[in-house]
């Protein structure tokens, strides 16, 4: 199993297509991705958030 943490990154969405459409990846029913029938890809995204804290919100 290995995770792809940049699966929003247009680059690896390009790399992942390509590869569920020439055959070399399936999607796996209960989520992720299984690559040539012996790697499980779960996909994830790193969100950035910014915290609002009392001095900027008094600005």
């Amino acid at each position: 199993m290995h995770g792809i943490i940049d699966s929003a990154s247009p680059y690896v969405i390009e790399d992942i297509e390509d590869f569920l459409q020439n055959g070399e990846a399936k999607e796996l029913k209960n989520g992720g991705i299984i690559y040539k029938d012996k790697l499980c890809i779960i996909l994830g995204s790193e969100i950035e958030t910014s915290e609002i804290t009392e001095e900027r919100k008094n600005r």
